[in-house]
């Protein structure tokens, strides 16, 4: 969940105070402390359950790849916003860009919840590659797109002083400036929170099974984005924040149109496990080697 950095300051926004005429847009920014419960616990699903069945096999390098490049980028995004007071006065000059951190949430959206993403991103990361069957090597789409999003940090940093009203100053006076640096890389979090999906159901198409994919980390995340998203839809946003918000919204689209995509291939899937995991075990010749965490039967429950 990618995007948990796009909550905007309540202040003004492109030069026009938010007006609270009622309680809707209070409650729907408090409502989000409630339910990121749900994204908190959906990251631990998956490496508890690698760790139990001592496999990563049904598990595709690129889903906690992106999990890692997504929360890097927030954190760093975060620790620019953070630690600078030139980023922090541009930041409130322009309210700049549909993807910008709204610093009056840093230390939970900027920095607490990224980095909670990043270790548990990691710990994953890092289990598919000394966990059978040891896979190391990217979908040929996310070795593209991940140069793609470097080179897009590269020239967004190098736009700063080329751009500057004074030769070459890295203070951001120029009409490309560290707040917009904050903003590709929010975007890129944003790009690796969606692009996340696709690898992974391309995979469980092919093998026409979801064992070894934790579906209780699914089931989580579905939730939170549709509690999210009931919330905004029946929420009346001052007109001010409507534009600046519209990526939050697409991602809460975007979340759960990617988790209902797995919920559905689990379920149309479901009687093709056992004899998945049963081919498994036979070639790697390890008994219970496929066992997955809360199963009952043949039923899978992550």
């Amino acid at each position: 969940m990618a995007s948990s950095s796009l909550i905007l300051s309540s202040t003004a926004i492109d030069g026009y105070p938010l007006l609270h005429t009622t309680d809707d847009w209070d409650n729907w920014r408090d409502s989000w402390g409630n339910w990121l419960v749900f994204f908190v616990l959906s990251l631990w699903p998956q490496p508890i359950g690698n760790l139990v069945r001592r496999s990563t096999n049904g598990l595709t390098i690129d889903w906690p790849f992106w999990i890692v490049v997504g929360a890097m980028h927030q954190v760093g995004g975060g620790v620019l916003i953070a630690s600078s007071k030139v980023i922090q006065d541009q930041f409130e000059t322009r309210k700049g860009g549909w993807a910008v951190i709204g610093h009056e949430n840093l230390g939970l959206f900027g920095l607490i919840l990224p980095l909670h993403a990043m270790v548990l991103g990691l710990t994953t990361l890092v289990q598919t590659n000394l966990l059978p069957p040891r896979s190391s090597k990217l979908s040929k789409t996310s070795s593209v797109l991940i140069w793609l999003c470097v080179a897009a940090s590269v020239a967004s940093l190098i736009a700063i002083p080329l751009t500057s009203k004074r030769q070459l100053s890295t203070d951001g006076d120029g009409w490309w400036q560290w707040v917009d640096l904050i903003n590709t890389y929010n975007t890129i979090a944003v790009v690796a929170s969606l692009f996340k999906f696709i690898p992974q159901i391309l995979s469980n198409h092919r093998r026409q099974s979801t064992q070894g994919f934790s579906m209780l980390q699914v089931g989580l995340d579905a939730m939170c984005w549709i509690i999210f998203l009931s919330i905004d839809i029946t929420t009346n946003r001052p007109s001010a924040s409507k534009s600046a918000l519209w990526s939050l919204t697409a991602i809460m689209i975007g979340g759960v149109v990617g988790d209902g995509v797995l919920i559905w291939q689990w379920w149309t899937y479901r009687g093709n496990r056992v004899k998945v995991s049963r081919q498994q075990m036979m070639m790697d010749g390890k008994v219970g080697e496929e066992t997955p965490l809360l199963a009952k039967g043949s039923r899978v429950y992550v």
